[in-house]
């Protein structure tokens, strides 16, 4: 009984956060005067167009790389010491490529931004 209430909890949740993460672009540009009412009002509707662009950007490319990271280094390996060795090996390289890919969610943001808020006749 308690699983399906955090977990409806936990998708709400992540709901707020797509439809207000659009005011992390508004102050990097200097726009102090979106208030989370504006935002909240403006993206009605597109909740789910926000999700699966957040998932394109961001997730996927974290998904590939730790399956083919995981999937490269994993064959023969099954002491204790192998593992210590694979972590330390994935987890410095996954940082790097997390550092590479960062910019493309932060694009995603910057145009989502632009798309609800900056628009302009022409």
């Amino acid at each position: 009984m308690l699983f399906p209430v955090i977990f409806l909890l936990f998708v709400a949740a992540i709901g707020v956060f797509l439809r207000l993460s659009l005011l992390l672009p508004a102050r990097a540009v200097g726009d102090v005067n979106l208030t989370f009412k504006e935002t909240w009002k403006r993206t009605r509707g597109n909740t789910w167009r926000l999700f699966w662009g957040t998932v394109a950007c961001a997730w996927l490319p974290i998904l590939v790389a730790q399956i083919v990271l995981f999937g490269f280094l994993s064959p023969g390996m099954s002491t204790v010491e192998a593992f210590a060795i694979r972590m330390a090996v994935i987890g410095p390289v996954l940082t790097v490529y997390h550092l590479l890919i960062l910019p493309i969610s932060i694009g995603f943001l910057s145009y989502s931004y632009l798309h609800f808020f900056e628009r302009t006749a022409g």
